[in-house]
């Protein structure tokens, strides 16, 4: 069966509407192997890092001062541009009213302003100020402080090559979200002939080993 265009396309493939010249000679089955080993890898450590990102955002939240001011809807709406209150807590994935009363926050802060919705005068947008957005770039330089540490003795080349993949992974990530969202909410439609190699499967089932296999481990951390 036809993988969706997003997996085709996330795994260098022709993305849709595009024409692959080679597509008349087979890729050999070894390469299509490697590719789904390191596709499986590299969403395995995905998930991982989401995991410890969300850790480290809720223990950030429960310690942080009640008052201080939402900065995460301060970022978004500086990446989104102008959006409704509800638009922006669809965007954070949040609940209106929480949103609503991060919005009066930064609207008293004066980082945010509301001003008529030109497509509809009866709505309101928020639009962030100039002060708004000297807040933002002060929490971008506060990360870069933050992470810094993790990446200090990888040479220049070799952040640089991680800032532009990782940079073109999360857009095409963000390009083709329904169709992963698809194919993970049915994985028999995407490669349903593949039968597992016997050399993947060992992996996950060490014959002597009594500890949970990888596979189960990042089964649970999907549920």
């Amino acid at each position: 069966m036809a993988q969706p265009s997003a997996v085709r396309d996330l795994t260098g493939g022709p993305g849709p509407g595009e024409s692959n010249p080679s597509a008349a000679v087979d890729e050999p089955a070894g390469d299509v192997d490697k590719l789904r080993d390191q596709a499986a890898q590299i969403a395995d450590s995905m998930v991982q890092l989401v995991h410890l990102f969300g850790s480290l955002k809720s223990r950030m939240i429960a310690s942080a001062d009640p008052d201080a001011l939402p900065v995460f809807a301060l970022v978004k709406l500086v990446r989104e541009g102008p959006l409704r209150a509800k638009e922006l807590a669809e965007h954070l994935c949040a609940d209106p009213s929480t949103v609503s009363r991060q919005v009066a926050a930064l609207v008293k802060a004066g980082l945010i302003e509301r001003k008529a919705d030109p497509d509809d005068g009866r709505a309101s947008i928020l639009v962030v100020t100039p002060s708004g957005r000297d807040r933002v770039a002060e929490h971008y330089v506060n990360r870069g402080h933050v992470i810094g540490p993790v990446i200090s003795d990888w040479s220049d080349e070799e952040r640089g090559t991680f800032l532009r993949l990782l940079t073109r992974y999360t857009e095409r990530m963000t390009t083709h979200r329904d169709d992963l969202l698809t194919a993970m909410v049915s994985p028999s439609t995407v490669g349903a002939s593949a039968a597992p190699r016997a050399d993947a499967v060992a992996q996950f089932h060490p014959p002597t080993s009594r500890q949970p296999s990888r596979l189960q481990s990042s089964t649970e951390r999907f549920n």
